[in-house]
């Protein structure tokens, strides 16, 4: 083979070579392309099945706690009435039976997601979970909203407020004096 023709082969080589790169890596640059689009079509899926499993087991959730709520409330009702009669009893046998009573309710109660509502950290009214039903008036601004007492408990059920709890709380009323200063 003469230097002229391994020349010519050599070029022939190199110009095949530089094709089957140059369609190599465009065949690598759409497998990389479908790729990028699989996964991304994969990922919306997957947020979507993950969407939709959410929903679903929400309105389960939200399926079963309607079907359970009659028997919910007569719970937390037979809960306040063992309460009221544990108060009126004043045999100490009758009172322990009656206190074991209120815990198995409240056990009951603890394995359906409900559970009481704990008083306010600052003893002030929270009418995200209190209702105040009755006032005590105060002269003094510093203790507006704070509870006297606890007449009916509250309970939740998971995040929300399934019953507020009933409390009695002071209200600020200024005093006459302070009321004609103020017009003046």
């Amino acid at each position: 083979m003469s230097e002229e023709e391994n020349k010519v082969g050599v070029e022939k080589i190199c110009e095949d070579w530089d094709r089957f790169t140059k369609e190599t890596s465009q065949k690598l640059e759409t497998l990389e392309t479908q790729f990028q689009q699989k996964i991304s079509r994969d990922a919306n899926m997957k947020e979507a099945f993950d969407k939709l499993y959410e929903e679903m087991k929400q309105y389960k959730e939200d399926f079963l706690f309607e079907a359970m709520r009659p028997v919910l409330t007569d719970l937390v009702l037979l809960h306040d009435n063992v309460i009221r009669f544990h108060k009126s009893l004043e045999d100490i046998k009758a009172q322990k039976s009656m206190e074991f009573i209120k815990e198995e309710i409240l056990e009951i109660l603890y394995r359906r997601n409900v559970e009481p509502v704990l008083a306010s950290e600052n003893g002030k009214l929270d009418r995200k979970t209190q209702r105040a039903v009755k006032t005590i008036p105060t002269t003094s601004p510093s203790e507006e909203g704070d509870i006297v007492e606890v007449i009916r408990e509250g309970f939740w059920r998971g995040e929300r407020i399934f019953r507020p709890q009933d409390v009695v709380a002071k209200k600020y009323q200024a005093s006459h004096e302070e009321t004609l200063r103020n017009q003046e």
